[in-house]
């Protein structure tokens, strides 16, 4: 595979830097005919409206192709045409296998795409199929059905849709969606779209109707905590649910809903559940409620080591006081002031590893405990007379500094003095010796840092107030987003002691015990025992064991020569022949099967339900245990609510599903094209497939047992950290970074870096001839790079390589979303 279906998110995002040229519209009147003959082509080069051409619409699409000029209708007779199509007129019929671009101001009516689609003029009818469906600012797609993930960053008014990825500058306006939608952009007001899929909002939803499970914000990206939702309706299925990460002002809520972070407004008739949030201040101000479940008992500290003291409303009223902080050893005092007809129910002390401290009763409401070695969280929970109560869990910290500060925590938001109004921070950037720095502050060291600071809503900073930031006062400039610039001295930090944690590793020939802080101990060669396995730590080596394997159809010199030696001699034993003496490595498996191999392979675990929905699933059956297991696990389903079909066959892409799911199903991505895509890549980068029988992957082929028991083998390996798919056909790929690969990303990255610093100071509109000839070039140079990454071939790439790749590719992705932002 080579790097053109990694690199397609880059170049969607360069097409939109590209598709800035203004076009005159004109009113498409006169209906013209292209007949297509069997090879896919115009039967004529030319006719009236239209010419076999170059189009340098984009560099990525500078084929001959088909240019539809203004003024025109087009249909499309006779075969599925296979060249390009650049249309700036009207397409009314046709079918196309090959990429077609409709233009500013041109419009789909009708038709059947089933290669790459990109619209920045008018849809208005059509089916398209295509693997790429994208969408540019400027364009709508207002009737239509999208048989795949559409791309968008224009308006959607119309149509009805697989799914969605609708961008920051994107509008649903309508439409029908009946599988996931991602949304950074917004559902405005007086929105007729109905959602009856899952939908995730990073961004902004005003109205809707939501039909399927719905996730607001993003609870491992801090970016998205003020993604919000408005309004709409809620319904949701019986099994769905609302997962809300930032925040929820307003909506009709009939399901229910888990709450992480912020509800200031909304009608909820069914269960709001307050959770337990490591990250969030979880906040209830406002709303209309059924019935509100507190489950956020614990205080927790964000990634930047900030404070939230998380109020979470329960029966029950009090005050507790308690000092800020205190040293190890030190006896902390505890005040509690129950309200009016109010008692305490309970108090407790926890130290970071969530062990009790020991409290002493001193009275009715003192307390004391005496402060561990590290910081204490403090809940106090008072009984249930008063239901307009709040109880707030309080975090003490210790005064012992840990070895060295991280920068990030050097700083306090959100604080407001008599001079300075409320603000935010949206950016910080800390500075040694005017580099760049992101490492732990030493001591009596001097460091700068860059704050970005924008005014809260209500606020704003024309009184010339002052932000507070770790005890500093930084003057902030007459604007509503201003960048302040504070030094600091680190006092002297006191170094604690560190503890030694170790964990078991090894490779093919040693194994060790190691410390997160690198410390290696007991290293030490791997001592076999006659089955194969160390006797110090179960690492399994095929040519270690004593005795050879007794099939006369598996040889040495097969690829999986080693995975039936592992297979046959493992403990508990994954499978043995089809007779004494034949494995029969090409026969065809069974679901059934399948599902026992994978079920002895991590040990032949109990299942813990004894519901069997399976009518041809008995008790008696070998794979009784294993099919329960499976399915109890998520690792595949049933062939129908009732079946299982155990002895239908297996394909590739099942046995490779069920053990990436088996895996916890790493790397998922919820707009995969296929149910098999996600373990597929999986399975493909990590090993799992090379050197394989039907080396072509035809996923949807039968899967013969020396694929299977092969996978399961590679499957064993990735899991216990050894490496995968090695035998007497071939070694591991080298995991060091190959010199060229490195020359040819890193010259990529350093070219982008240059792209985007002469994008910030160009103007689209307003530039002059010079800077648009180094525009052209910059565009010119990023082509050359494109070919040159996509004639990369991932199969002779190491796994070093591989990650380097997508490093480069992730950080460069996001410079080209910035560029396309300034436009």
């Amino acid at each position: 595979m080579n790097g053109k279906r990694i690199l397609s998110l880059i170049l969607v995002t360069l097409l939109l830097v590209m598709a800035v040229a203004p076009t005159v519209s004109f009113a498409a009147t006169k209906t013209v005919t292209i007949k297509i003959n069997s090879k896919g082509e115009p039967s004529e080069d030319e006719g009236t409206g239209w010419e076999l051409g170059y189009d340098n619409y984009k560099d990525d699409y500078d084929d001959e192709g088909i240019i539809l000029e203004e003024g025109y209708t087009f249909k499309f007779t006779g075969s599925a045409c296979k060249v390009p199509v650049f249309n700036y007129g009207t397409i009314s019929e046709g079918t196309f296998s090959e990429v077609v671009v409709n233009m500013e101001d041109a419009t789909i009516s009708g038709g059947t795409y089933n290669g790459i689609f990109e619209n920045n003029g008018l849809v208005k009818g059509g089916t398209f199929n295509g693997s790429k469906i994208a969408n540019y600012e400027g364009g709508e797609l207002k009737d239509g059905t999208y048989k795949k993930i559409v791309k968008s960053e224009g308006k959607i008014s119309g149509g009805d849709f697989k799914g969605l990825e609708n961008y920051e500058k994107g509008t649903i306006t309508g439409g029908t969606f009946a599988s996931n939608v991602t949304n950074y952009g917004t559902v405005p007001k007086g929105s007729k779209a109905k959602f009856t899929g899952g939908f995730t909002n990073l961004g902004l939803v005003v109205t809707g109707t939501f039909e399927g499970s719905f996730v607001n914000g993003d609870s491992s990206d801090d970016d998205y905590q003020e993604s919000e939702v408005k309004g709409g309706t809620f319904k949701g299925g019986k099994s769905d649910e609302f997962n809300n990460y930032a925040i929820i002002s307003g909506g009709t809520f009939d399901v229910p809903v888990n709450n992480y972070n912020t509800i200031t407004g909304g009608d909820f008739n069914q269960t709001v559940y307050l959770e337990d949030s490591k990250v969030y201040e979880q906040e209830v101000s406002g709303g209309s409620f059924t019935e509100i479940e507190n489950n956020c008992r614990k205080y927790k500290l964000d990634e930047d080591g900030l404070e939230f003291r998380i109020k979470t409303v329960i029966k029950g009223t009090g005050n507790v006081s308690v000092q800020d902080s205190a040293e190890s050893g030190e006896t902390v005092r505890v005040l509690t002031a129950p309200g009016n007809k109010v008692d305490l129910e309970s108090i407790r002390v926890y130290d970071s590893d969530d062990d009790k401290v020991n409290i002493k009763t001193q009275s009715d409401n003192y307390y004391t405990f005496v402060m561990p070695a590290s910081s204490v969280r403090i809940e106090v929970v008072f009984d249930d007379y008063d239901e307009d109560s709040e109880i707030e869990t309080i975090k003490l910290f210790i005064d012992e500094p840990e070895d060295g500060v991280k920068l990030a925590n050097a700083r306090n938001t959100n604080k407001t003095t008599d001079k300075a109004p409320g603000y935010t921070v949206s950016k910080t950037v800390w500075y040694y010796d005017d580099d760049e720095y992101t490492g732990k502050a030493e001591e009596g060291e001097e460091y700068t840092v860059e704050i970005t600071v924008k005014a809260s809503k209500g606020y704003s900073f024309d009184e010339d107030p002052y932000v507070t930031l770790n005890g500093y006062k930084c003057k902030v400039t007459d604007s509503d987003e201003s960048e302040v610039v504070c030094e600091y001295t680190f006092d002297e930090v006191e170094k604690k002691a560190h503890t030694h944690k170790y964990e078991g590793k090894y490779t093919s020939k040693y194994h060790w015990k190691e410390c997160s802080c690198g410390s290696v101990i007991d290293k030490e060669e791997h001592t076999f025992g006659s089955d194969g396995y160390c006797t110090v730590c179960g690492y399994y080596d095929a040519s270690k064991v004593s005795a050879k394997l007794p099939f006369t159809d598996v040889k040495t010199s097969d690829y999986f020569y080693n995975a039936v030696d592992w297979a046959y001699n493992a403990k508990p034993q994954v499978t043995d022949g089809t007779t004494k003496t034949t494995f029969s490595p090409k026969d065809t498996t069974t679901r059934g099967q399948v599902v026992t191999f994978l079920w002895r392979a991590v040990g032949q675990p109990e299942p813990k339900t004894t519901k069997n929905p399976f009518t041809d699933v008995k008790t008696s059956d070998y794979f009784y245990k294993p099919v329960l297991w499976a399915y109890e696990k998520g690792i595949t389903d049933g062939t129908s609510a009732t079946t299982f079909s155990p002895n239908n066959k297996c394909s590739n892409a099942q046995i490779i599903t069920f053990i990436w799911r088996a895996m916890g199903q790493p790397e998922k991505d919820v707009n995969a094209e296929k149910w098999y895509t996600d373990a597929y890549y999986w399975a493909k980068y990590n090993g799992l497939l090379k050197g394989s029988y039907s080396g072509n992957y035809d996923l949807n082929a039968d899967c013969p047992r020396c694929n299977v028991i092969y996978y399961l083998y590679n499957y064993n390996n990735i899991k216990s950290g050894s490496a995968s798919g090695s035998s007497a056909q071939q070694s591991p790929a080298s995991d060091k970074l190959t010199a060229s690969v490195k020359n040819l990303l890193d010259s990529y990255e350093t070219f982008i870096d240059e792209y985007y610093s002469f994008m910030k100071d160009y103007d689209i509109e307003d530039h002059t001839t010079k800077e648009e000839n180094n525009f052209n070039k910059y565009i010119d140079k990023y082509s050359d790079f494109v070919d040159k990454l996509e004639d990369l071939d991932f199969d002779d790439m190491s796994q070093a390589d591989l990650k380097y790749f997508f490093d480069i590719m992730n950080r460069t992705n996001e410079k080209m979303y910035k560029i396309n932002d300034l436009l």
